[in-house]
């Protein structure tokens, strides 16, 4: 069973079991796996750009940071409160005699009758405590026990179902710590053969279709091409044939170079 569908199953059996855990407590247990992801996602993203970081982006390692602390310190509250309705057993009374009470004064019968049925038991603390069927002008105590022949009570059962929810909900908070730690302390894995094939290809793309990068003056490849201009030397008359060559700028428009030397 995965993460996510622990957290999913205890959020479900709190209100499936009218069980006295906050519905908040279960939402954020079920978009912690979610959030952990992202923000380990963000965290490998940034430390394989980090070496591209110059100084004026070099706050966003530090803010990704930051997110993480809070991160943890999120998950540490989840695994507090989930604590809390865990042990010690003794203090989930009140909780658990709080939730009949108000189950029982709002006369739900359907919650009631859930807990009764799952776990084969009659009223809270006894089996004429607060349970259903309840009493009326014919019946001074409730027919439970002897309708549905139950002789046991539902608290027992009903607090350990608490305890059992609870625990995966502090489970789930230490699992994606440990997850969280691991993926983040852990070496960057080195590009596979297929990444490295597949960025190649794009290289040699952007090559061919002129997106890559180009140096800013190219000297052509075809070294037959020269340009013959004559000048005249001072002092003299008779113009003097010089061979220049060509270079191309980035933009394949050519130029002439100055002369490497003047023949007489």
């Amino acid at each position: 069973m995965s993460v996510s569908h622990s957290s999913s199953y205890a959020v479900r059996n709190i209100q499936h079991y009218s069980l006295p855990i906050p519905a908040g407590l279960g939402a954020f247990t079920v978009a912690l796996p979610a959030i952990a992801g992202l923000a380990v996602v963000n965290s490998m993203n940034s430390s394989r750009r980090r070496h591209k970081l110059d100084r004026n982006t070099s706050q966003s390692p530090r803010r990704l940071q930051v997110f993480l602390f809070l991160l943890i310190v999120y998950e540490t509250v989840i695994a507090t409160l989930a604590g809390t309705h865990i042990t010690p057993a003794s203090n989930l009374r009140c909780g658990l005699d709080d939730k009949w009470h108000s189950l029982f004064h709002n006369r739900d019968v359907d919650r009631i009758r859930r807990i009764q049925d799952q776990f084969r038991c009659c009223g809270l603390h006894s089996v004429y405590d607060m349970a259903w069927p309840f009493q009326d002008k014919t019946h001074v105590k409730s027919p439970c026990a002897e309708s549905f022949d139950r002789q046991q009570s539902c608290f027992p059962a009903w607090r350990a179902e608490e305890q059992k929810v609870a625990g995966l909900l502090l489970l789930v908070s230490i699992l994606v710590f440990l997850w969280q730690t691991a993926v983040v302390a852990s070496p960057l894995p080195e590009p596979s053969w297929l990444d490295r094939i597949l960025r190649s290809g794009r290289s040699r793309q952007d090559a061919e279709s002129g997106q890559g990068p180009r140096r800013a003056l190219e000297y052509q490849s075809n070294p037959e091409r020269y340009s013959d201009s004559l000048i005249t030397e001072e002092g003299g008359d008779t113009p003097v044939e010089v061979h220049r060559p060509q270079v191309t700028t980035a933009n394949s428009e050519y130029i002439t170079a100055p002369p490497p030397l003047v023949v007489d």
